[in-house]
């Protein structure tokens, strides 16, 4: 089976293309066939996966190698087609896929493991399906997400630190996740609260003084904080939490307490699971999906079963 790889060579200020030129090595060195893409522009990925998916009618692998942002992208070219395997070899700032997903996060150790999995069974059957999330975000944006989606403060978040310049000389230094922190504190004082419409399975639920709400398939997100600490990424529901009525500075106290779960014993902090989730705010607030900024408006959102294949050897999930 080829293998087509999807390089964001940007990712953590070029720190995946370094990552990148190593793994060509080892691949050329085990004679195996491969085809490489390397991303621009946003959109690319996805662009560049439904080319593939279109020139051929046989089980192909497709390796994403960058961030969340390259794995969000790869998952939008790869959703309805059943052609595509997926993998990772992270190389960004975040890396939550590698988490929820229970794949190596360190790029050496996750390229041995996909190399691992390919000599164990050349016909790729080693693969494991999870579910996603489509949103559909109103009169705009619609797509897929892998990780979560977030509205709110946690997004208002993503969109400051993924269009901010010092990002990059954090990154440059290795300390990608404090500007994330940063950025994080400032918004704090800058971000107004609203009232939250949410229906779970016709279910409609109000909720005043609204901080966030996240639709998780797996824990994590922002670089490790395990948000929803039950989401489990094939059990064909997605995780909610709300979080409402809680001060600026008890805010900082969750973010804190989010590292290892504790959250979930806070008031003000709200869990759910639900199929179908439709959100509708009082004012037009942000949205990300897997990080990525897609709008302000209502958006609807519910689950595809088992709809995508990972790469991955069945006991990881056990």
């Amino acid at each position: 089976m080829k293998l087509f790889f999807i390089v964001n060579p940007a990712a953590k200020n070029g720190y995946s293309l370094r990552i990148w030129k190593k793994i060509e090595k080892r691949i050329i060195n085990e004679a195996i066939e491969y085809e490489v893409y390397f991303t621009k522009h946003a959109g690319d990925g996805s662009r560049q996966v439904r080319n593939i998916l279109q020139n051929t009618k046989e089980k192909v692998l497709i390796i994403a190698v960058g961030g969340d942002g390259t794995i969000h992208e790869i998952i939008n070219g790869v959703y309805p087609n059943k052609n595509a395997i997926i993998s990772y070899i992270p190389a960004g700032s975040g890396n939550d896929f590698a988490r929820g997903y229970r794949t190596p996060r360190n790029p050496k150790q996750a390229l041995e493991h996909n190399l691992r999995l390919l000599a164990k069974n050349k016909t790729i059957t080693e693969f494991y399906k999870v579910d996603c999330g489509l949103f559909q975000v109103e009169d705009s944006t619609q797509g897929c997400f892998i990780n979560n989606l977030g509205v709110g403060f946690d997004a208002a978040v993503a969109k400051v630190v993924n269009e901010s310049k010092v990002k990059r000389l954090f990154n440059k230094f290795g300390l990608g996740k404090l500007i994330y922190i940063l950025i994080l504190i400032k918004e704090l004082f800058n971000y107004q609260t609203s009232r939250i419409k949410l229906h779970i399975d016709g279910e409609e639920k109000i909720f005043e003084n609204v901080w966030l709400v996240t639709i998780s398939n797996q824990p994590y997100f922002g670089g490790g904080l395990k948000i929803t600490p039950d989401a489990v990424v094939n059990d064909g529901r997605l995780d909610v939490i709300i979080v409402n009525n809680i001060s600026r500075w008890k805010i900082l106290f969750l973010f804190i307490t989010v590292l290892w779960g504790g959250h979930k014993k806070i008031k003000g902090v709200n869990f759910a699971k639900g199929r179908k989730i439709n959100i509708e705010s009082e004012k037009q607030i942000p949205i990300h999906a897997d990080g990525e900024y897609k709008g302000v408006d209502k958006v609807s959102v519910h689950v595809a079963e088992k709809a995508i294949a990972i790469l991955n050897d069945l006991k990881t999930y056990e």
